[in-house]
């Protein structure tokens, strides 16, 4: 999974430049059997496209929706505070919130001054020691924005190495400005070894009240501590993009985003790439960057793989500007009077869970209903072999089919549950110009949506339709690694590989498998539009109609079939550690309870066609 919340417009269109790269750690050698996952539970699931949060919430309050997929901010939650049957559940969602500075060469950026400054390896170690660990941020953001680079270990585990993360610590600061050369100059401000004068802008977003305390927080540490002429300018979100994005004059910006993986390799993806122009800028040592990246990706051990990460995070710490690395504790907010069973669980939005819409059910415990979610997010293809096919598009269509494994939860054990793939092994090879076959064992039981029988002919046909027409994608990463697939029986497909990495299941497991006998019936299915998805999944297409809706049924020939009993629970399932129901405090004014005051609401469920 990948990105499905808000970001700022900035932090929005830096963080989808780089989405395909990413990529997640799988530590087994062999399957691991999950907990498993049956359903679904409801008859029908209608997703409702909605133009704004407050439409979402309005129609969240009024019952016409059960599930917003918009995350509330502090201003929202209180909007929502006081309705009936409204749930708020705090969820483990990643968050990077620092600065954008402008490394794309000498004329892109404001003055020359500017450019020298941020080139400068000890500037730039200069302006770290004065953030230091940004714990300073929980005074402006509170509990409900839990920003702290300490955070990480929470998250990632022994992945994570945060040995050469500074204190803050002015002195520090200025003895490294000062051996540079960055000399205090006859107007009070610091300037460049060669005099040129430095006057940095830091723009953020006026969307963002929070962003306007810390960065001009950072202003008045840089001009009071550290004789650094820097400033502050509130700019509208589509001013920051053509700045940011088209003219490429500014300084720095401001970024915030939700963080959406914990594996080890995003933060190094995003520290890398996001600042992938510093690379041949003074004091940064890419070489050395790029050669233990690329021994991390293809480590055959665990302990490598863990020692190689720390390694590349020491460089990026060091070397880049500090990115803040934390999470966030996003309030997702749905209805309790009509559903139950909801999972909230950690890494995921509530509306992007898996595991959430095959696990909800009637309030009563019984199987039927309509699910009805708003969404902002509209598809803009059903094919998944569409260049513009994407997360945000998989969060909804890929409802519709299955993959070779799933991801059991989304923190940093990232445990895998069977899907199409009931287990999986590999072992050393030198068939097929490889060094490794992955082989998964397939379910013997499912079938398309329309009745044609699953076989291992299907995941070939995927696996090579993505290495073809989609090549190193978010579903397809390292797919050019690939040197045949093999297919011994209709239950088992062998995948030969000419590098060898612990990566390979989630790389290989997650990407939805497509039916052969309708998308290799096409000249180009990249082309495809796919206008009646078929899939195995444990929904069944049933209408789009654009700007307004895209509905499902249950597949009820599902192979992971929901027990179709009555049942009296109706507890609300949650994970571990954030990803529970929350008291959500306002800093000195506004306590926020995850449970409000409940109403009764009626509304009428359609049965499936």
């Amino acid at each position: 999974m990948l990105n499905r919340t808000r970001f700022a417009v900035v932090g929005l269109l830096a963080f989808l430049l780089v989405l395909p790269v990413f990529t997640g750690p799988i530590i087994w050698a062999k399957s691991n059997p999950g907990t498993g996952f049956r359903g679904p539970w409801v008859d029908r699931l209608v997703f409702n496209f909605m133009p704004s949060v407050d439409s979402e919430i309005l129609a969240l309050k009024t019952g016409s929706i059960q599930l917003m997929t918009a995350p509330l901010t502090y201003e929202e939650s209180l909007a929502i505070n006081g309705s009936g049957n409204i749930k708020v559940s705090a969820v483990a969602v990643f968050e990077n919130a620092d600065f954008n500075l402008n490394l794309h060469g000498p004329n892109y950026t404001s003055t020359p001054g500017n450019y020298y400054a941020f080139s400068n390896l000890a500037f730039r170690q200069a302006w770290n020691f004065m953030m230091g660990n940004k714990s300073w941020l929980k005074q402006i953001y509170g509990p409900f924005n839990d920003l702290d680079n300490g955070q990480l270990g929470k998250i990632y585990g022994e992945w994570y190495y945060p040995g050469t993360m500074p204190q803050q610590n002015f002195t520090k600061a200025n003895q490294l400005l000062d051996q540079a050369g960055f000399k205090i100059g006859s107007d009070g401000w610091r300037q460049t070894p060669n005099a040129l004068p430095i006057h940095i802008v830091i723009e953020y977003s006026t969307a963002y009240p929070q962003q306007a305390q810390w960065v001009n927080l950072l202003a008045t540490w840089a001009r009071s501590n550290l004789s650094l002429n820097v400033d502050g300018q509130a700019l509208p979100p589509g001013t920051l993009v053509v700045n940011g994005f088209v003219k490429h004059v500014f300084d720095m910006q401001e970024e915030e985003g939700y963080w959406i993986s914990p594996s080890p390799e995003y933060p190094l993806d995003i520290w890398y790439n996001a600042n992938q122009t510093v690379a041949d800028i003074s004091g940064f040592n890419n070489a050395t960057f790029q050669k233990l990246d690329a021994q991390m990706e293809f480590a055959d051990s665990v302990p490598q793989a863990i020692s190689l990460a720390h390694q590349l995070q020491a460089i990026i710490q060091q070397q880049l500007p500090g990115w803040q690395m934390g999470y966030l504790k996003i309030a997702n907010a749905y209805r309790t009077d009509q559903f139950t069973n909801w999972v909230p669980q950690p890494g995921e939005n509530v509306w992007h869970s898996w595991w959430n819409y095959l696990n909800v059910r009637l309030a009563s415990g019984q199987p039927g209903g309509t699910l009805v979610v708003g969404a902002q997010i509209e598809p803009f293809t059903q094919n998944p072999l569409s260049p513009s096919f994407e997360d945000k598009t998989c969060a909804i269509v890929c409802l519709l089919y299955d993959s070779l494994i799933r991801l059991d939860r989304w923190d940093s054990s990232l445990a895998l549950t069977p899907d199409l793939a009931l287990s999986w092994d590999n072992a050393s090879t030198t068939q097929h110009n490889a060094v490794q076959v992955w082989t998964f064992h397939l379910a013997n039981n499912a079938t398309w949506h329309d009745g044609v029988k699953f076989t291992s002919n299907d995941v070939k046909y995927s696996i090579q339709a993505f290495q073809k027409y989609v090549g190193n994608g978010a579903f397809s990463r390292n797919f050019q690694y690939i040197t045949a697939v093999d297919t011994p029986d209709n239950n088992t497909v062998s995948v030969f590989v000419n590098h060898k990495s612990i990566f390979w299941p989630y790389w290989l497991g997650l990407a939805p498998i497509l039916p052969q006998h309708i998308f290799g019936a096409q000249s180009d299915p990249s082309k495809f539009a796919n206008s009646n998805p078929v899939g195995t999944g444990p929904f069944k297409f049933v209408s789009y109609t654009p700007g307004q809706s895209m509905v499902f049924a249950k597949n009820t020939n599902y192979f992971h079939p929901a027990p179709q009993v009555a049942t009296t629970s109706t507890t609300t399932t949650t994970s571990t550690t954030t990803n529970t129901a929350i008291s959500i405090t306002i800093p000195a004014t506004v306590t926020i309870t995850a449970i409000v005051q409940p109403t009764t609401v009626t509304s009428t469920t359609s049965q499936p066609t």
